[in-house]
């Protein structure tokens, strides 16, 4: 599990359980690169990160646990049928929420393995778009859905790296750093190069809209 400092410098390290929140990397990997999707943040007065590109999620109820509240936030925010063994654990981070009171969360990855039969990224994105516009007016509904291609090591982004908050850019170099910590690991045991995804280590996620 990655610590990493606190991205505001608050100094807060144990804010209450109010306080926690849980996001999601939504992800798709296939032969042809890994696709990302992200939420366009609307642009509210007051709003932390207005109109930037970020992550699913949001704070955890003081009953949950954040493996929980990224289960939920999924089912409300992406419309998308999820459990415990479909999501595995990024990194963790400190930071400020949106009302500007230091916090801490933690940070889930939920993947499609590309493989026949399993959604497109079109069909993936066009689904979540469908689903926050069924949410019109309503306090969970989303932001507009936005894909970040990666090839390896190339980036196909409309948008600039500036465009990012801070934790989806957290979130999608480690990703990128586990990949090739987990290629390592394979490399050094003599395993063909695979690449690894949160279905093959831990189930297969659904992929069915709710």
């Amino acid at each position: 599990m990655k610590h990493l400092p606190n991205l505001v410098g608050s100094g807060r390290l144990e804010p209450p359980p109010s306080d926690q929140f849980s996001l999601v990397l939504l992800k798709r990997e296939g032969w042809f690169g890994t696709a990302y999707f992200l939420e366009r943040r609307e642009k509210r007065e007051g709003y932390a990160y207005a109109g930037r590109i970020g992550l699913y999620g949001g704070h955890c109820n003081p009953d949950e646990t954040r493996r929980d509240a990224a289960i939920r936030e999924i089912r409300e925010e992406m419309g998308l049928q999820s459990g415990a063994t479909t999501i595995v654990s990024l990194l963790r981070m400190n930071g400020d929420n949106d009302h500007q009171a230091a916090t801490e969360g933690e940070i889930f990855t939920h993947a499609w393995e590309s493989k026949w039969g399993s959604p497109s990224v079109s069909a993936l994105k066009r689904g979540l778009l469908v689903h926050r516009n069924s949410l019109n007016g309503h306090p969970h509904q989303p932001g507009r859905p936005v894909v970040l291609r990666r090839w390896f090591n190339l980036f196909f982004l409309p948008f600039g790296w500036t465009k990012l908050t801070p934790q989806a850019a957290y979130a999608i170099i480690a990703d990128i750093d586990r990949e090739h910590a987990q290629h390592e690991r394979d490399r050094a045991i003599g395993k063909p190069r695979l690449r690894q995804t949160a279905a093959a280590s831990t189930g297969r996620p659904s992929t069915s809209w709710a």
